[in-house]
């Protein structure tokens, strides 16, 4: 039974966590097996379907012109899928079982560009070794600039790809963190790291999913680099459609994460 805020009455009583004990994993699994199925809804079918046809169309595979023409319309609506994605993270870690609305809540600026920005700041964060190295080891700004835009042409020497593995492990937990106390502090490793601790199976689960699905994207993208333009264009839709899905599905997990664990990581409340 869901109340009318969207939040189910056998939720408002699953917070099991208790700090000085060992996390229950029962709660966590029956949410993880519920967020499979979330997102396949209305709103959530149409997420799919526009952003992976918005993107794979800007993509083109390796038609880089074509790429370079579309990169604003592909980059806002990176944006607004990012968007969305903290919607499902900031509802899920409020206990909501409600997908957020598909398009804008209150205005554009409050609902994608400042989102985006955080995103920006965010990867930034996150992937700051990584992109040292490859500005010092690919020609400076330019390889950079390749490594962020088509990852899956960078060849990264095996030092930078554990850097690169490392901030996409610290990513999902960085993410709930800035959208539960919206404060860009809160992605410190001060505060990361002790939750990660704190969850260690649930988050081995969500992050190594998240770099599991980046890894087979990039391979993918780079298998069919030399396809025909009809191919290659199918390929990505697909591509995207799983992606987008699977994104969906960690949303929901590392909200409900937070809603399940809340009391275990109630420490951003003292952020």
């Amino acid at each position: 039974m869901t109340t009318e805020s969207g939040v189910s009455d056998e939720a408002e009583s699953e917070d099991h966590s208790l700090p000085g004990s060992p996390p229950p994993w029962r709660p966590w699994g029956r949410e993880l097996r519920r967020a499979l199925y979330y997102p396949l809804r209305v709103r959530g079918i149409l997420f799919f379907l526009s952003g992976a046809f918005v993107w794979s169309a800007g993509e083109c595979g390796g038609l880089h012109y074509v790429r370079m023409v579309t990169l604003p319309l592909v980059g806002f609506y990176i944006a607004f899928c990012y968007t969305y994605i903290v919607n499902i993270v900031r509802d899920s870690a409020q206990g909501s079982d409600d997908l957020p609305p598909f398009l804008f809540r209150e205005d554009l600026l409050d609902d994608v560009v400042h989102p985006f920005w955080d995103l920006l700041v965010l990867l930034l964060l996150c992937y700051l070794p990584v992109l040292i190295s490859v500005w010092w080891k690919k020609g400076g700004f330019l390889g950079m600039l390749m490594f962020v835009t088509m990852p899956y042409e960078s060849d990264l020497e095996p030092w930078q790809i554990v850097l690169n593995m490392l901030g996409g492990f610290y990513f999902p937990m960085a993410m709930l963190a800035l959208t539960v106390k919206r404060d860009i502090r809160a992605v410190s490793p001060h505060v990361v790291v002790p939750s990660i601790v704190r969850v260690p199976l649930p988050y081995m689960i969500i992050a190594g999913t998240f770099l599991w699905m980046n890894g087979l994207h990039n391979r993918i993208q780079l298998g069919i680099q030399h396809s025909g333009w009809v191919e290659v264009s199918i390929v990505l839709f697909l591509v995207k459609v799983g992606l987008l899905y699977t994104y969906s599905v960690l949303g929901r997990v590392l909200g409900k994460t937070y809603w399940v664990y809340r009391r275990r990581l109630g420490w951003f409340e003292r952020v």
